[in-house]
């Protein structure tokens, strides 16, 4: 695929961390879900804060996509994404 010529490397490290962290978060909330021999119930307030959670996860999905469908990435779009370069 020609279009990821376009991403650098310190680009496409960018995108891998923010890949590890929405795969992270994912994976601990499907925890929440997965606790067996619980009866988990959740209230109303437990419910919307799934959702607060899974918003902002999904958008930076969809970002993550476009970044790779596109060929390019986007550093204005950096959310806090700085590579310590030790």
């Amino acid at each position: 695929m020609t279009r990821f010529k376009k991403i650098t490397d310190k680009q496409l490290e960018k995108i891998n961390i923010r890949l590890w962290r929405v795969g992270s978060c994912l994976l601990g909330m499907t925890a929440l879900f997965q606790q067996v021999g619980n009866d988990p119930c959740f209230n109303g307030e437990e419910i919307y804060g799934i959702g607060q959670l899974l918003k902002p996860l999904s958008e930076e999905v969809s970002t993550l996509y476009n970044h790779l469908e596109n060929g390019h990435y986007e550093p204005e779009e950096d959310k806090e994404d700085e590579i310590d370069e030790d």
